[in-house]
């Protein structure tokens, strides 16, 4: 029993030794369990646990962060050394964030829609686990916002617009523009579908002409189908002035003597601005080179009516000129289209031949020497004359191809030209190349007959183009491909389908699947209506993939701006129902106006900011105020009263003071 009891002490003594020497201590021992402040975990991969975030939808409010809660834990025992996490975006398919270190029990800021967030840690052993889970950022849905837009927008005529602007929507929802009023300016495109933001659009046009002069006041506007935003601003079209255009007489030869010695031109033009010469308008001057004038030109009607003589035998080099008003009122940023509005002179230069004996001009050399030529199509060939004339005349030269002058009118004050041309390959076959030279009375030509082989060209489409020509040894191939852009007048009213059908405006095609759309959209044929519009293609490429230009609609018989429904009427279409277009505009978070469920004036509710930032702290500083006035209201009670209750015992004491002075 002694033994037994020496042996039960010592076990007690040892294991209160443990229990003494363990909390100074901290090791591991591999696949048991852990007394005290022993650090322990069982051979494999830590298990992670994550309780926020939770596999569910968090809502958030417009503007706001969104920011949840990390909170994470490892399996009993796991000796965790170091902890970090991924976020990504589901929705675009993106990381967000690749590798953050953490500290369990934080938080961190998610992104919109899908998430998902996968937690990594790893024990001090080098094992690692890790947890993921999907969860969703849900916000109301804001307004897309526009770029502010300059105005005014300052443009030239003679020039189109192209003017990139941005739109903004964070909720990458469908987004449709518009402009009012349209025409001749355009959005391009005028729909996004789920894009990121910001996406870009322009306001275009075609080429402006002396018609489009002037200011436009224009509304842009944005919608993503429930809310919107607008911009409106100022488009300033700038006139130019334009000088005249005059008739080329070409080269001219007139004889000293007889019936042929008489010089007669009227040399007609037109201007942009100041009409033609019949509207007294425009003046006219001559001028010779080199040499006294000796015959002159009618000012007011160009004309020149001379008769010549043999002391003027020789050839005269002369410019006639067309002189116009210039602009009455130029615009005041005119400068920027590198015009200054004051009189142009359109002039025209020609040769003048007197001879007593004309000789016609003729060629001196020219190539190609073979006047039969057969080569691959969209081969370039080359061609080049040399001319002259005996009475020292520089004759004008001429270049046509199958009889056709192909865009270069003639070539004047050289004895030397060149004339360079390709055949495309639906082109195959002869054809004639000519040369026409002249001095104003006689002429002389030259021809090339010409094949063009098509064995060796590829397989092409229908519909290819001529081919093409240039002066000076260029060329021309085939067209480029071009880009469609398609732009659209608005919608008209909608009209009464079957009133249309039944007066003839609309044909019996037209009115079936006009039916057919009606019925898909839930329309009888009583509230069955169309409406047309119509579409441009500001690139004038071939017409492919043209913009429907009718579609059904619903009848109202007087469509307005408080009817219910979103419309066209007055020149012009809804944006939403009953406001946009040709209503009032559409509310927006920058009207100054409280209105579509917004807290406060543009504030709140869809808006992108919360009322206390748009005010920056004003209400709150209002409220200290009135706190302050209370509070102060307060004290001034306060020491009324105090003062009250010190006057009564004041007047008490003095009246015990009276008493005892009486009595004593």
């Amino acid at each position: 029993m002694r033994g037994f009891a020496v042996q039960a002490i010592c076990v007690y003594i040892f294991i209160c030794a443990i229990f003494i020497i363990l909390p100074f201590y901290s090791f591991k021992i591999h696949g048991y369990g852990i007394t005290g402040s022993l650090s322990i975990f069982i051979n494999g991969e830590p298990v992670i646990t994550i309780h926020e975030p939770q596999n569910t939808t968090y809502f958030f409010s417009v503007g706001s962060n969104y920011t949840l809660s990390l909170n994470v834990s490892a399996s009993s025992g796991s000796d965790i050394e170091t902890w970090w996490y991924k976020l990504e975006d589901l929705q675009h398919s993106t990381v967000v964030y690749e590798k953050v270190i953490f500290t369990p029990n934080i938080t961190f800021d998610a992104v919109r829609w899908s998430n998902q967030i996968t937690v990594f840690a790893n024990n001090t052993q080098g094992e690692m686990g890790n947890a993921s889970v999907i969860f969703i950022i849900d916000v109301p849905n804001s307004p897309p916002v526009l770029d502010n837009i300059t105005s005014p927008l300052l443009v030239c005529e003679d020039t189109d617009i192209n003017y990139q602007f941005n739109v903004t929507d964070v909720d990458e929802n469908e987004l449709t523009l518009d402009l009012f009023p349209k025409d001749p300016f355009f959005v391009f495109p005028t729909f996004f579908d789920n894009q990121l933001p910001p996406v870009t659009s322009a306001l275009v046009s075609g080429i402006l002409n002396k018609e489009d002069v002037g200011i436009y006041n224009e509304t842009l506007s944005v919608t993503d189908g429930v809310l919107s935003d607008f911009k409106q601003f100022l488009i300033h079209v700038i006139g130019v002035n334009h000088k005249p255009s005059i008739t080329d007489p070409g080269v001219q030869t007139v004889w000293d003597k007889g019936d042929n010695s008489s010089f007669y031109v009227d040399f007609w033009s037109s201007d942009v601005e100041d009409g033609n010469e019949s509207g007294g308008n425009l003046s006219y001057a001559l001028y010779f080179l080199n040499e006294a004038s000796f015959f002159s030109i009618d000012a007011s009607t160009g004309i020149i009516n001379w008769t010549a003589t043999p002391p003027y035998d020789g050839v005269h080099n002369l410019t006639v000129c067309a002189w116009d008003l210039g602009l009455s009122n130029p615009h005041a940023n005119i400068s920027l289209c590198n015009s200054s509005g004051v009189s142009l002179g359109g002039c025209v230069n020609f040769s003048l031949t007197v001879t007593d004996e004309n000789r016609a001009p003729y060629f001196v050399s020219y190539k190609p020497l073979e006047r039969n030529l057969s080569v691959d199509a969209d081969a370039i060939l080359e061609f080049n004359v040399t001319v002259r004339d005996p009475d020292g005349t520089i004759p004008d030269i001429y270049w046509y191809v199958d009889e056709l002058n192909p865009g270069r009118n003639k070539t004047s004050g050289s004895l030397n030209d060149s004339f360079n041309y390709s055949f495309t390959c639906n082109q195959g076959g002869f054809h004639e190349v000519k040369v026409e030279i002249t001095d104003g009375l006689l002429n002389a030509s030259l021809n090339w007959s010409v094949f063009a082989d098509i064995t060796d060209c590829p397989v092409q489409p229908s519909g290819g183009g001529g081919g093409g020509a240039t002066g000076g040894g260029g060329s021309l191939g085939g067209a480029p491909e071009c880009e469609n852009k398609w732009v659209c007048q608005d919608w008209s009213v909608c009209q009464s389908l079957e009133f249309s059908y039944v007066a003839g405006n609309i044909s019996e095609r037209d009115y079936s699947d006009l039916l057919v759309m009606c019925s898909l959209f839930g329309l009888n044929k009583k509230d069955c209506g169309f409406q047309v519009r119509e579409c441009n293609d500001l690139n004038s490429c071939t017409i492919l993939s043209r913009p429907s230009e009718i579609q059904s609609c619903f009848y109202t018989q007087y469509p307005n701006c408080r009817d219910g429904i979103r419309n066209c009427h007055n020149s012009g279409c809804e944006l939403l129902t009953d406001c946009g277009g040709p209503c009032r505009p559409c509310p927006t978070c920058s009207d100054g106006i409280k209105n579509q469920e917004e807290a406060g004036i543009d504030c709140g509710g869809p808006c992108p900011f919360t009322c206390q930032d748009k005010d920056g702290g004003k209400k709150k500083i209002k409220f200290n105020y009135a706190l302050i006035l209370i509070t102060l209201l307060i004290l001034a009670i306060v020491i009324v009263i105090i003062m009250k209750v010190i006057q009564i015992v004041r007047m008490r004491r003095e009246s015990r003071n009276l008493q005892w002075y009486r009595l004593k």
